[in-house]
């Protein structure tokens, strides 16, 4: 099902299958690279979830609480429970209003993992502001890692900026590197770049809760809020017309090489993300 809300300036398109944003404009301006809603695939455009876990995790496997965790095999992906099934499923409207909107999906994998996803898109003047919560249904604690996977309208006469810590490089089946303070200059957002760069897959520990998304030629830039340490930032080639700038609870793969703090039956997990855009 597709929904549309129109308020102040700002325009979305909201298709149930998958929790997608679809569209996002602002003053008749794409935020979002479009993805026309009769499509499944939600991997070149709008917006998607990331639950219950966001990105890959290695084996597809992870120990919890001295329990083995396997994550479900999925027909999208050979190899990972790739972004969780948040994002090919359908959802139901939870409730509606002028200014906004939420959805709601249970989904029972197993006995590990089973939750309750709700996903709001609210709408203000020039801006969107995206939550989506977690809540555990099963009766035993689970790591969740949830996230957010916007794809940003960009150029090559784009330019990003935020703070960060340092990163985790992809290697092979786009999984991380160990942690890394330095950071290559090409991979460097605490100066302004623009988006020349190629092919980017790689995680950050960001330093500030503001990423800044910069179109001098287009006159407007899109600041970014979230409320997460970590933000994976992918490009497909330079020539693409996205940059997705995702923030998530925890690293890709966190699940093998750090402590995630478990989500207790009936307790969730929150992320958000808020959508500014300005004038420059």
């Amino acid at each position: 099902m597709l929904k549309q809300l129109h308020f102040s300036n700002v325009h979305i398109e909201i298709n149930t299958l998958g929790g997608q944003a679809c569209v996002f404009e602002v003053d008749n301006k794409s935020i979002f690279h479009p993805l026309k809603s009769h499509l499944v695939d939600a991997s070149i455009g709008g917006l998607f979830p990331m639950v219950p876990i966001a990105n890959r995790v290695e084996g597809n496997r992870f120990i919890n609480e001295g329990r083995l965790i396997e994550l479900p095999n999925v027909d999208w992906d050979k190899e990972f429970f790739l972004h969780g099934d948040g994002w090919k499923k359908e959802w139901q409207i939870y409730y509606e209003k002028q200014d906004e909107i939420a959805l709601i999906l249970e989904s029972h994998i197993n006995d590990d993992i089973h939750y309750l996803a709700t996903l709001s898109f609210k709408l203000a003047k020039s801006q969107l502001i995206v939550t989506l919560k977690a809540k555990n249904l099963s009766s035993h604690p689970f790591p969740f890692n949830i996230g957010l996977h916007p794809f940003f309208y960009s150029s090559e006469k784009s330019y990003l900026i935020f703070s960060h810590q340092g990163y985790w490089p992809e290697t092979e089946k786009h999984l991380p590197k160990p942690y890394q303070v330095q950071v290559p200059k090409q991979y460097n957002f605490q100066t302004i770049k623009t988006l020349t760069q190629g092919w980017i897959n790689h995680c950050y520990k960001v330093s500030s809760p503001v990423a800044e998304l910069i179109h001098h030629d287009m006159g407007y830039k899109v600041e970014i809020e979230y409320n997460s340490d970590y933000l994976t930032i992918y490009q497909p080639e330079c020539s693409a017309p996205y940059v997705c700038i995702e923030p998530q609870c925890f690293p890709i793969n966190a699940h093998n090489f750090m402590e995630i703090p478990t989500i207790s039956p009936e307790d969730e997990q929150q992320i958000t993300m808020t959508i500014q855009v300005k004038d420059v």
